[in-house]
């Protein structure tokens, strides 16, 4: 009898295996491969080492942010520190590790302060990014000490063939305004893209007050505000299909104002930062000879950064 079960048991198992290939209704969607370039060399976004969060163009603008930061707020594993409103500074976490320990490239190009590891990403609007992609863990080996916590490349965009001028204006509350003016185009061989942007705003908002006689009072934010400019040019010559000249370059400037603690009524800070920003990359790729791919560049990033403080009791 023992014998006649573990034959049926036997004849079963075929028909069961048989009965699952032919009922499987999993469906396989075949994606569209994705390059990623934060890894020193191209490589398939499947292939990648370490965990890797692409941000493309579709999901910057459906954000309706400003800056970078407005982006990397909603990604997964990122901690922004934001320490105020639209002027204020912004940096942020990867994984639990300190501001200093994330390496920011633009375009390959190391944008991270050379003296204290941090960036500011409200310094860096979204009117001349692509996409953006976030590498996630140390990288050290390919990096320095810098990549600890992970790295963050973001892509500028390039010229289109179609030619076409655009401008954007915006006006929002607390003195908030905007303009953006835009031209690109292709010619022959040549494609070009040129921008402007112009922020600014009071960022006066009101707050009250609770008094020791519990009368509340209103009062207004002051030293809050600020302006950026930005004027970008990224410019690429391609003379066949098998090489290529691109040109990425950007000057920044911003000021805002340092508002101090909700102390009492009389505290009113007057302490300004501004900042200007240089960044100039050039790279040159051919693949001519079959098989080899050879890529050369050269970058340039400068940052001045000045904090003036008025108040005499400091």
């Amino acid at each position: 009898m023992k014998f006649l079960k573990i034959f049926f048991i036997l004849k079963l198992i075929p028909s069961i295996l048989f009965s699952q290939v032919i009922d499987d209704s999993l469906k396989v969607y075949h994606l569209e491969e994705i390059v990623v370039t934060a890894t020193r060399s191209k490589i398939l976004l499947k292939d990648s080492p370490s965990s890797i969060s692409i941000i493309t163009q579709e999901q910057i603008q459906n954000t309706n942010g400003l800056t970078v930061a407005d982006v990397l707020q909603n990604s997964q594993s990122v901690f922004l520190k934001d320490y105020g409103a639209n002027g204020s500074l912004k940096t942020l976490s990867l994984r639990g590790t300190a501001s200093e320990h994330q390496l920011v490239l633009v375009d390959g190009n190391r944008y991270s302060n050379f003296q204290n590891g941090l960036i500011d990403f409200s310094l860096i609007p979204l009117s001349n990014v692509e996409r953006i992609e976030v590498v996630y863990g140390g990288n050290s080996a390919l990096y320095g000490s810098d990549a600890l916590g992970g790295v963050i490349n973001i892509l500028t965009r390039q010229p289109v063939s179609d030619r076409k001028v655009r401008s954007e204006v915006s006006k929002g509350s607390f003195g908030f305004e905007r303009i953006l003016l835009e031209g690109q185009g292709k010619f022959h061989d040549v494609g070009l893209l040129f921008g402007y942007l112009g922020e600014h705003g009071r960022d006066d908002y009101p707050y009250i007050v609770k008094q020791m006689n519990n009368f509340d009072t209103t009062l207004h934010r002051t030293n809050a505000d600020f302006f950026r400019k930005q004027a970008y040019f990224n410019g690429v010559f391609q003379p066949d299909y098998h090489s290529s000249l691109t040109i990425s370059s950007q000057y920044l400037t911003a000021e805002r104002g340092a508002p101090g603690p909700f102390i009492t009524l009389n505290d009113l800070s007057f302490a300004r930062q501004s900042d200007d920003d240089i960044n100039l990359l050039i790279n040159y790729f051919d693949t001519h000879i079959n098989g080899i791919e050879f890529s050369v560049g050269s970058g340039l990033h400068s940052a001045l950064q000045r904090y003036v403080d008025p108040n005499p009791s400091f």
